[in-house]
């Protein structure tokens, strides 16, 4: 279980989200839900360069026959005090590093540290906690004074695994195996510096196991964007030409906004993967055909330094001439970024954060948008959602009440295993304004696998405005 949890961050005055493999905000405007969104994407942002930490080179050894049945684990707390004590600084100063890329990535993405704290509370008010179980870890991102709360990590459960140890198993008659004293555990001798690496290495995947390898953030009003990239895009290889002595001034950009179009601008149309699991290629396809009715993809027949993006509109079976993407509908530029992502970036196991899915889609296409997510949610992909749809959450609570169905009602209604979801997949939260705190408060909703998520948000509105419309009705009458 990976938590994280802000106290006095933008708008929040405290909340803790659990990350699932499908994760839904809901909640009225201007409440936090895409600041929380923003926390964990700096946070992941931060971790996924923990292996750029200057480590040692893995030591290959070549091992002999006699080794060949080696398939003992040795629990880390067999291996010498000292070894451990150097893993543990190791991995706390790869923590204290994520801290403040995590931190700086915060920064960033609100143009300084004092703009994205709420107005009434002092820097040091500010916290940011991530934590997991088994084995527990945890790490708090203070505004100020970072060194005096140290990350807790535990490594007791690790062991070094079969296959290492016959990479690292010491032969003593050899003398080519690596250079300084070796360690012995048992019967099993090791060389210092590999057993060191090895270890080090496998620490680092285990107290971040639970990480996504990559993350990307789709953020809202990502269709004027996606609009106008072309235009941005030029703007700058054209200014990147300039020779002269005179500045060249390119405006900045929040962080998120600037990962988002550069990405964009930089995918390469070699690198689409048609090598994954059919899930995953399945869903982009239904995305594409039944939310889209047709396909987007890059163009590089333009003459551009960069490609452009297309979309082909499907009438019948057939694929029409292709249009610009500045040609098509709101709903096909706010759509296109998902679908190019999908192709050339993201894959299972990696985390998209995907702000109001809903935005310019008829109720119908959240419909079939929501059956694609949970296709993607079931191919490994996971899913960071912020939604004002009650249309959307709706559709994913039929999906949920769809794992209860029995299979000739799923086949009935055209559903499909890849459109099934359990409870277990999912995690919902409100946040809500709070007149005692004078912020938003995270409230975990409750999700029963017969029913889904708890729609009480959207069903008050619903009912304030049928009264509305009844008092009406009864004053013309």
């Amino acid at each position: 279980m990976l938590t994280i949890s802000v106290e006095n961050f933008g708008p929040i005055t405290e909340g803790t989200v659990e990350l699932k493999p499908l994760t839904i905000f809901v909640g009225p405007s201007n409440t936090g839900k895409s600041y929380m969104a923003t926390a964990v994407y700096a946070v992941m942002k931060a971790v996924e360069g923990r292996y750029r930490v200057p480590m040692l080179m893995r030591i290959g050894v070549p091992v002999g026959p006699e080794y060949a049945q080696q398939s003992v684990d040795i629990p880390f707390g067999e291996f010498p005090q000292d070894l451990k004590a150097t893993i543990g600084q190791e991995v706390d100063g790869v923590i204290g590093g994520i801290k403040e890329t995590a931190l700086r990535q915060m920064t960033l993405s609100y143009g300084g540290e004092l703009r994205f704290l709420r107005r009434t509370t002092e820097p040091s008010d500010f916290r940011l906690r991530v934590n997991r179980r088994e084995p527990n870890f945890q790490m708090d991102i203070p505004l100020q004074d970072n060194s005096e709360l140290p990350a807790r990590f535990d490594l007791a459960s690790m062991s070094m695994s079969p296959g290492l140890l016959k990479l690292l198993t010491l032969d003593e008659s050899r003398e080519d195996l690596g250079d300084g004293p070796g360690y012995s555990v048992g019967t099993i001798k090791f060389n210092k510096r590999a057993a060191l690496n090895g270890l080090l290495e496998d620490a680092l995947e285990l107290t971040f196991s639970e990480f996504p390898s990559n993350s990307f953030y789709l953020p809202a009003a990502r269709s004027g964007m996606v609009q106008a990239h072309k235009v941005l895009t030029a703007s700058l290889v054209r200014q990147s030409y300039r020779v002269g002595p005179e500045a060249v001034n390119i405006p900045t950009l929040p962080s998120i906004a600037a990962d988002f179009l550069g990405t964009l601008i930089s995918l390469d149309p070699r690198l689409a993967d048609n090598s994954s699991d059919n899930r995953f290629l399945g869903a982009i396809r239904f995305i594409e055909s039944e939310v889209l009715h047709g396909e987007v993809d890059l163009d590089e027949s333009g003459g551009l330094p960069f490609p452009d993006i297309a979309f082909h509109q499907r009438t019948g079976d057939t694929l029409p001439e292709k249009f610009h993407v500045h040609e098509t509908s709101s709903m096909v530029s706010e759509l296109a970024p998902l679908i190019l992502f999908l192709k050339y970036v993201i894959r299972p196991g990696h985390l998209l954060i995907f702000e109001e899915p809903e935005s310019h889609l008829h109720p119908a296409a959240q419909r079939q948008l929501a059956r694609g997510i949970v296709r993607l949610v079931n191919a490994g992909v996971k899913v960071i959602i912020t939604t004002h749809s009650d249309t959307f959450v709706s559709q994913i609570n039929n999906l949920l009440a769809l794992s209860q169905a029995g299979d000739d009602l799923i086949a009935e209604r055209g559903f499909e295993a890849a459109d099934l979801l359990r409870q277990e997949q999912v995690g919902a939260y409100l946040f809500r304004y709070s007149q005692e705190l004078g912020g938003s408060v995270i409230t975990p909703l409750e999700i029963d696998p017969d029913t889904g998520i708890d729609e009480e948000e959207f069903a008050e509105v619903f009912e304030s405005l049928y009264d509305e419309s009844i008092a009406l009705q009864r004053d013309r009458a």
